[in-house]
């Protein structure tokens, strides 16, 4: 018997050696669909109540828990979950009493990235409206097909972007669409501004009967596609699918005290799923602004591909090649770090907000055809230094190795 209990404990201490070394991410992976199976069910749960609990319920849920919280990081600016909660209340009442929006209504939502775009959100779904978010940098024709495709009743915009509204400003007023620009003045004729409005409105809570009609299958946001291969088209959200999307977190391990910085713009699929799951997650987040890309060459003479990064300086921030140096080899592997630097007033970027590579390699490193400032890394000197004709001849010459 005493040979059977040994036999027995040896067999215990080993299946978990073997185990390990056999089925090495088992437990992970068991964690993983136990995750997924919660999250499922919970889902379903949410939706299956009465009235269903959608994001908007549980970003209110946030604010009573973590109403002083910073919620929205954006650039030296902090919003709180009441600050944001506050303020969609003002947005909807304008929008409902003033603009004359009803429920099941969809507005277009048309200006870059910035804390209104989550206010004007949370507003439009506490009168149970749908947001559709326009790519900023489209114009014209796909403008006007974007805002068709979601039957959009207003389009809601800012200053900034005058060219492209009065374009097709015409034409969307033959469509009865109604533009607003969601500033204090207006650069337009027959565009009317609505912050004056809403400074002015009550930001208290909004009552529940402004969305009384809401269900699983409501539509919760149109998200378009880039365009690149033709006219956008628009994905539809609904409320199940937001609210299963906004449990992306909690299956990645993102904990509520981490800061989530987001480079892409909230239009983007990617960059709103973000935001979602920040709010469920109550943590807060950092939009970006800045991007930058490496696109790769041959240099004549040498192996390989050589990169440059094209960057976009902040507005008063000088290039400092010799932190950028120390920053590079501190944090970039060594393949990754740019040999040349092209600074740029303005990156072109696609739809998708990626950046537009082919012309940067088009043009190459020639100083004496590229207006933007141009900087060479000189491991010498431990410095981004000015590419000059005299270095740019040398590469080619293959004086100076790469």
């Amino acid at each position: 018997m005493l040979d059977l209990y040994t036999a027995v404990l040896g067999l215990l201490i080993l299946l978990p050696m073997v185990g390990r070394f056999f089925f090495p991410y088992f437990w992970l992976d068991l964690k993983n669909i136990i995750a997924y199976l919660v999250v499922g069910y919970r889902c379903h749960r949410y939706m299956q109540s009465t009235p269903p609990i959608t994001l908007l319920e549980i970003f209110l849920a946030k604010v009573k828990k973590y109403s002083n919280k910073p919620l929205i990081l954006f650039e030296d600016e902090v919003y709180s979950y009441q600050d944001i909660d506050r303020y969609s209340n003002q947005i909807a009442r304008v929008l409902k009493d003033y603009v004359g929006l009803k429920e099941e209504d969809t507005i277009a939502v048309f200006f870059k990235t910035s804390p209104s775009y989550l206010s004007v959100f949370i507003g439009l779904s506490k009168i149970g409206c749908t947001m559709a978010c326009i790519n900023y940098n489209i114009r014209l024709k796909s403008l006007i097909h974007a805002l068709k495709t979601c039957k959009a009743k207003v389009l809601l915009s800012t200053p900034d972007l005058k060219d492209a509204i009065e374009d097709v400003l015409p034409t969307l007023n033959d469509e009865g669409i109604c533009v607003f620009y969601l500033s204090d003045d207006s650069p337009t004729e027959g565009v009317e501004p609505l912050l004056k409005q809403i400074k002015l409105s009550s930001a208290e809570s909004v009552p529940f009967s402004f969305r009384a009609n809401v269900t699983a299958k409501s539509v919760c946001l149109y998200i378009f596609t880039s365009g690149t291969t033709g006219l956008p088209k628009a994905a539809t959200i609904s409320q199940k699918k937001a609210i299963m999307g906004s449990h992306l977190f909690y299956l990645s391990g993102v904990h509520n005290k981490d800061v989530v910085y987001c480079p892409l713009p909230l239009y983007h699929s990617a960059g709103f799923l973000g935001l979602v799951a920040t709010i469920n997650r109550g943590r807060h987040k950092r939009p970006g602004t800045l991007l930058s890309i490496i696109p790769f060459w041959f240099v004549p003479g040498h192996e390989g591909k050589i990169g440059m990064a094209a960057i976009r300086l902040k507005d008063g921030c000088p290039f400092d090649g010799k932190k950028l140096f120390i920053h590079t080899k501190d944090y970039l592997p060594s393949y990754a770090i740019p040999r040349f630097i092209r600074i740029q007033e303005k990156l072109e970027i696609t739809g998708t907000f990626k950046q537009c590579k082919t012309q940067l390699v088009s043009d190459g490193f020639n100083p004496a055809t590229i207006s933007d400032p141009l900087f060479f890394l000189d491991d010498s000197e431990k410095n981004y230094i000015p590419l000059t004709e005299e270095i740019y001849c040398s590469i080619l010459e293959n004086k100076r190795k790469l």
